[in-house]
């Protein structure tokens, strides 16, 4: 719960004889109850199954001061997992979440989602293993709440990640590890915005789009019992764009050239811990990173840059 005070006096920092008073529109409070079901079986000694539900009641207090729908909303999640050592080099987990919301009071909030998420691990040999996660989110929204426009219908939403890793033990002191990851984010909503006279206007199934691909390898080398060296290069494309066809969005400029962008990033660092003692340790790191935004773009705000750092830090337990 908040409790806000119904105004506020300020003074003029500038001339302290000047003071005003301004009206404080009461804070949203929420009431929330939750509801938690788990149940857990092993099937067989080497599978294990989660089972999940929960519901989520909540309640606000003065929700119509701010424009929302509606004062309560109710939320709905169903999981279910499946664990499993197929063998002692190989672990599989998979789960698939459903979630409903009645009520959705934001805008970003969905009506239903469904969720995917895989994990495996992988270690074939002794100094080698393996790792990969992926996850996908998918949303849909039936209807929006924009203020002045009831014929905002639609918003669906997918989001995307993987990420995989290769771990190669050279010897006891060297290790390499090898990674890759993938981030894609899809957005197609109906549009609310007002023109110059502040008329409302619907730009309808406006497509956002944004992905992102990236490299790494990495070097951790244990010289000596007291000394340990670290190194790693990345590399990463980073890709938006704002999709829409109307007029409204093109001029002066295309509101879709604030959010179109194109760049890839080179980044580079290398650390070194080294211990004096049992309490103390001394760590020294450099780091370079690099920009190129390929478009050229003069309204997304990216411009080409490159920034080095160097670092030195000093550890004592007390």
């Amino acid at each position: 719960q908040v409790d806000n005070p119904s105004s506020v006096n300020i003074t003029d920092i500038s001339n302290a004889l000047n003071s005003y008073d301004y009206t404080v529109k009461p804070s949203i409070s929420t009431v929330s109850d939750e509801l938690h079901l788990i149940a857990r079986y092993r099937l067989y000694s080497k599978v294990t199954l989660l089972g999940r539900y929960e519901i989520e009641r909540t309640d606000r207090d003065n929700a119509e001061l701010w424009g929302l729908d509606s004062s309560s909303s109710t939320k709905r999640t169903a999981g279910f997992e499946v664990k499993a050592r197929v063998s002692r080099s190989l672990n599989i987990k998979a789960e698939v979440e459903r979630q409903d919301i009645d009520n959705p009071v934001y805008n970003l909030d969905p009506d239903s989602a469904n969720m995917l998420t895989t994990a495996v691990s992988w270690s074939p040999k002794p100094w080698l293993s393996t790792n990969l996660d992926y996850m996908i989110r998918q949303g849909d929204r039936g209807s929006l709440n924009f203020d002045g426009i009831t014929n905002a219908r639609d918003r669906s939403t997918s989001d995307e990640h993987l990420m995989a890793s290769v771990n190669v033990l050279v010897n006891e002191d060297t290790t390499v590890t090898l990674g890759y990851f993938m981030l894609r984010n899809y957005i197609k909503q109906d549009i609310a915005y007002s023109d110059l006279a502040g008329n409302p206007l619907l730009s309808p199934g406006v497509v956002q789009n944004d992905d992102c691909y990236g490299y790494n390898i990495g070097l951790s080398y244990r010289a000596n019992e007291k000394l340990s060296l670290y190194t790693e290069v990345t590399y990463s494309t980073n890709n938006s764009s704002f999709l829409t066809n109307n007029q409204d969005l093109l001029q002066p400029i295309s509101v879709a050239s604030l959010g179109d962008f194109k760049y890839s990033e080179t980044s580079f660092s290398a650390s070194g811990d080294y211990s004096l003692n049992n309490k103390s340790s001394v760590s020294m790191g450099y780091s370079f990173r690099k920009l190129n935004e390929s478009q050229d773009n003069p309204n997304d705000g990216i411009s080409d840059g490159e920034i080095q750092m160097a670092t030195v830090m000093y550890r004592m337990k007390l």
